[in-house]
């Protein structure tokens, strides 16, 4: 590689793979990393190494070469002067958070791509059928989903600050991790009916967020870990009759939460569900629920909770489930002889 000072230009030569690099690892061209203003990538490279320019806070334009497949992971995460970047025509894969860059605002694919393609400046896989990154400073507050787009993937629309509305199609049915974590303008959305999961923090710490719709005829299964932690303006949330299981931690400090029917169909409530969901004051559980299992800490200081009923197929009840919900006056329980009572964690 060399390094001209006059210009803040980066230059790398040679063949094959880069080599990947540690978190904490420090590049051949560390001395200049937030320095660097130009990267050029030169013909016969095959790939960016993971966290290859993690951190060049300053850098403002990439060249990448016709040839490369390969963007390791994090390999431009940090570079936050970056505003737009051109993946070329051979590109295969796409490592996680390769593109983190704060200020991106447009991405584009080269004619020829069999993998990826780009419009309107937001990345797909080829075919469209899977959302890949919605740059983080693209312009605009609102932005609907193609129709063809059947995946959200993982940090999509991580990050993307000023992103109030966006509207998911009918036929969409997987809502990736952390796909819309930090997505503080949004304030409401509407899961279509096609939608069987959401990933682990999907919606994290989305502080506006405030309402979330869902059909009564939904077709979702799986709310995932921490999918909606963090959300502290929501206070509603209808969910579906057939959904399974509520992860672990999926609405820890949700502190506007106020009512909550948990369908019939739940089997499970893990760990830390509702974990200091401080207004919830009902939670209705119906008493032929498959409910089996309510994991440690699920209701854990939910102060304003004053009764609730267990339904009769629970088997376990884990630690500090129930701690600290002060209000708490009232659980009536369907267990009628001694075999049936499930068993209880201590400090319940």
């Amino acid at each position: 590689y060399s390094y001209t000072t006059a210009d803040k230009t980066l230059t790398i030569t040679g063949s094959g793979d880069m080599p990947d690099f540690g978190f904490l690892d420090h590049q051949p061209w560390d001395a200049f990393q937030t320095q660097i203003e130009t990267v050029t990538i030169g013909a016969g490279v095959t790939s960016v190494g993971e966290n290859a320019f993690l951190g060049c806070t300053a850098l403002k334009s990439v060249t990448l070469p016709a040839g490369l497949q390969t963007l390791g992971e994090s390999a431009f995460s940090g570079c936050d002067a970056l505003t737009r970047i051109e993946l070329p025509a051979s590109l295969e894969t796409i490592g996680v958070n390769a593109l983190d860059g704060g200020s991106l605002t447009e991405i584009k694919v080269q004619t020829g791509n069999t993998h990826f393609e780009a419009e309107d400046g937001v990345l797909y896989n080829k075919g469209k059928t899977a959302l890949l990154l919605y740059p983080r400073k693209k312009p605009g507050t609102t932005f609907a989903v193609p129709a063809s787009v059947t995946t959200i993937g993982k940090y999509a629309f991580t990050n993307c600050a000023k992103l109030a509305t966006v509207t998911l199609p009918e036929g969409l049915q997987t809502i990736g991790e952390n796909a819309f974590e930090k997505c503080r303008a949004l304030t409401h959305v509407t899961i279509p009916k096609s939608v069987t999961t959401i990933g682990k923090g999907a919606f994290v710490n989305c502080e506006k967020l405030a309402n979330v719709t869902l059909p009564a005829d939904a077709q979702l299964g799986t709310i995932g870990e921490s999918a909606f932690s963090g959300c502290k303006r929501l206070t509603s949330i209808n969910l579906p009759e057939g959904l399974k299981t509520i992860g672990e931690g999926a609405f820890t400090a949700c502190f506007a939460l106020s009512d909550l029917t948990i369908p019939k169909s739940v089997e499970t409530i893990e760990a830390y569900a509702f974990y200091q969901c401080r207004s919830l004051t009902h939670v209705t559980l119906p008493a032929d629920a498959q409910l089996t299992t309510i994991g440690k800490n699920a209701f854990y200081r939910c102060e304003k909770l004053a009764s609730i009923t267990i339904p009769k197929k629970v088997t376990a009840i884990g630690e500090l489930a129930f701690a600290y919900c002060v209000a708490l006056k009232d659980m009536t329980v369907a267990w009628t002889d001694a075999a049936s009572i499930p068993v209880i964690q201590s400090n319940v």
